[in-house]
């Protein structure tokens, strides 16, 4: 049953409610003080976790989103059926790391006795190369490498690490140009991972980093010029590894070397 009130006798108006006698004035002040607040040490917001040796620059954690975003696209993934298709053309960046993977899972023996076209197969039949990587790789210039004076130090060394894989921890504050960064970042660190192609200690205890470089170079280029862009591109990362063997061996490399594949040769850095 629906009941309607009757209409208030003229001239007299509704009874003020309890709420209106006690309304005040809210004060939002501490509220938007609590919204606008700004953490003082905010650079420690953008701070990453971890980080590829490959990407590393005393200035990395400067740098901003479209550079992220850019440095994503040049990563853009091709699909396994495409890379293994016969007819597909590896690129420069490609060639390389199928170069590299020869480089970490060759047999020194087997390469010895067998040559590197048949190491080439070997590994293609247990599925370190696909049809792709195999096909590009410059078998010449992998002979040349075995016929060096450094395969040979490597060949007689007491220990071998090849592919040494490393994970450790950087001050944050190395890789940054701005000072306020550096103060907020303080004492923290960054995890830094990366590969090292090999390292190796010989009889009499010296410790060498080599690193594989397959830059591609003009034919009409001089050697030193050659030598000179090599240690130019390269030291700064060399450097980093060199601070990773210290940090897992308790030794800095007596010795830091780059084997050009494109020289056929070694170029001393350090």
């Amino acid at each position: 049953k629906l009941t309607i009130a009757p209409p208030m006798p003229a001239g007299e108006t509704e009874p003020e409610t309890a709420a209106d006698e006690t309304a005040e004035a809210v004060d939002y002040t501490g509220l938007f003080g609590r919204m606008s607040f700004e953490y003082p040490r905010r650079s420690l917001s953008s701070l990453p976790l971890k980080l590829a040796v490959s990407d590393l620059y005393p200035t990395v954690l400067d740098r901003n989103g479209d550079e992220e975003a850019e440095n994503y696209a040049k990563s853009y993934y091709i699909p396994r059926f495409v890379r293994e298709s016969e007819g597909y053309t590896l690129s420069s960046a490609e060639r390389g790391t199928a170069l590299h993977v020869f480089m970490q899972f060759c047999s020194f023996d087997s390469v010895e006795k067998n040559g590197v076209k048949n190491e080439i197969e070997r590994l293609l039949k247990l599925g370190f190369l696909n049809g792709a990587q195999a096909r590009s790789l410059p078998v010449r210039k992998i002979e040349r490498f075995f016929e060096n004076k450094l395969y040979r130090r490597m060949k007689d060394a007491s220990e071998v690490y090849r592919e040494k894989r490393f994970i450790v921890s950087l001050p944050a504050a190395d890789f940054t140009g701005d000072e306020e960064k550096r103060r907020d970042f303080g004492e923290e660190t960054i995890i830094v991972q990366g590969v090292i192609d090999c390292a190796f200690k010989e009889s009499d205890g010296r410790f060498c980093l080599v690193d594989y470089k397959t830059d591609f170079f003009p034919k009409d280029m001089p050697g030193d010029d050659i030598k000179a862009a090599l240690v130019e591109r390269h030291s700064r990362q060399l450097g980093y590894y060199s601070r990773a063997l210290e940090i897992m061996f308790g030794k800095k490399p007596d010795e830091t070397l780059i084997y050009s594949f494109a020289l056929s040769d070694t170029v001393t850095v350090k």
